[in-house]
């Protein structure tokens, strides 16, 4: 969506290359081991970097999974059997218009959790109706064992609640993005704005 897009498009213009988020992992692992890391993105930089390198780079700087978006399962045997040699996971998407036979193969090639689209649209759109997102989930779940991620136009502390009762977990990025964007638009504390916007989130997923 354009949210994330134009994220990318201020990363590169000040010079963000895949090694300095490699080496922003590194730093943090120095002082947190348990908390879990996905790297989530696109084909293309680990390309660029050389898939080879790009997995021994990972498992130095502790990466736990890589979620490529562009990268399906049956396309992408030989990075994923690179990366689960150093105890790396792939993890797989799954769309609302996946059929019985992707979610099968989806599910035979996936590891730690899947990441479940619950829009029909580009990142940061409107999400589906309940009934929908909870009757896919139900034949996803006939695949898998899988604990099940729920992301893709969840904008609110109320949309992660009612998402958090279907799944086992909730993921937001163009709306966090968006608050701080507006944040460092403004001149404030970007931040300080991630923990306001994320505070009321975490607080119902306590509850």
């Amino acid at each position: 969506g354009p949210v994330i897009q134009q994220a990318y498009e201020r990363a590169i213009k000040k010079g963000t290359r895949l090694q300095d988020v490699l080496a922003i992992i590194a730093e943090f692992r120095q002082s947190n081991q348990e908390t879990a890391i996905v790297l989530m993105g696109y084909l293309n930089p680990i390309e660029r970097m050389g898939a080879d390198a790009f997995v021994e780079a990972a498992a130095k700087a502790g990466i736990d999974s890589v979620l490529l978006v562009d990268l399906p399962p049956d396309e992408g045997d030989a990075l994923r059997q690179a990366l689960l040699s150093r105890h790396i996971y792939q993890i797989f998407l799954i769309a609302p218009t996946s059929n019985e036979g992707r979610l099968k193969l989806i599910a035979s090639q996936a590891r730690g959790f899947l990441y479940y689209v619950a829009i029909k649209g580009v990142t940061g759109a409107a999400l589906m109706g309940e009934d929908q997102i909870r009757q896919h989930l139900d034949k996803v779940r006939k695949h898998t064992g899988l604990p099940i991620a729920i992301g893709f136009g969840i904008k609110s502390a109320e949309d992660a609640k009612r998402m958090a009762g279907m799944g086992d977990a909730v993921v937001i990025g163009s709306a966090l993005i968006e608050a701080m964007t507006a944040a460092d638009n403004a001149g404030g504390d970007v931040v300080e704005a991630s923990g306001r916007f994320l505070a009321p989130v975490r607080q119902v997923l306590d509850n």
